[in-house]
């Protein structure tokens, strides 16, 4: 069982030559609560619930909504597991998932006032593949997904556990749409153990313009603060 809070803060956007131009106000701040549980050795299911509150500006009035998002619900199957320092291979595992459309759409109220969604209004099905392998203290990882409205993403992340109960991981993120949007992003986090059964995280991440493939992409940061708890 799991818990996080995020907050994302659209403060510009980056042109067609990389350049960081201004935008209208655009921040999401989310609650979600998840929950894992084995439906065997070698397969797990989830369900992520979030609850939303968007602000964004529409001109000089700004539109509020508080809802629930879109909900996840998926599957693991680990495929393969690298039990031991010398296994060459890494553990290896799919995914299957779908977002519900059950987030609200972008609507006017009686006064001509735009009010944002807290979802798209489509139904979303995914396809993954995680990899990742220990060497020594150091854990790499790499994933890809591919989403059923032309959507790829693919990320890649190194950990370092300082101790037993600490680790700290840099990563990166792409996003291609076929609509020919790009969205790259880095990220660092901390994770603490407090005991075997429990985990605390925190992640910043924030929107990179490399030239072409940071052209045309929101700037964007984004916090996020998760606790984690697994009995068995």
């Amino acid at each position: 069982m799991g818990i996080s809070a995020s907050v994302r803060d659209v403060y510009g956007r980056y042109n067609d030559y990389g350049e960081l131009e201004r935008s209208a106000k655009n921040l999401t701040s989310t609650l979600s609560f998840g929950a894992a549980t084995r439906l065997g050795a070698n397969m797990e299911a989830f369900l992520v619930i979030p609850m939303i509150f968007q602000e964004t500006a529409y001109g000089e009035r700004l539109g509020t909504r508080s809802s629930i998002g879109d909900i996840v619900l998926g599957s693991k199957w680990t495929i393969l597991e690298s039990l031991f320092a010398d296994d060459w291979y890494p553990t290896a595992a799919l995914l299957y998932g779908i977002k519900f459309p059950t987030g609200s759409l972008e609507t006017r109220n009686p006064a001509g006032q735009i009010i944002p969604g807290t979802g798209n209004g489509i139904w979303e099905p995914y396809l993954g593949l995680d990899l990742k392998k220990r060497l020594g203290r150091f854990t790499f990882a790499i994933g890809g997904s591919y989403t059923f409205k032309w959507q790829v993403e693919i990320a890649e992340s190194a950990t370092f556990h300082a101790s037993r109960r600490l680790g700290l991981a840099l990563g990166s993120s792409q996003l291609w749409a076929f609509s020919s949007q790009r969205v790259v992003t880095a990220f660092i986090s901390g994770t603490y153990f407090p005991n075997p059964f429990l985990s605390v995280g925190l992640t910043f991440d924030s929107a990179i313009p490399i030239e072409r493939f940071g052209a045309n992409q929101q700037a964007a940061r984004t916090i996020i603060a998760t606790m984690k708890y697994a009995f068995f």
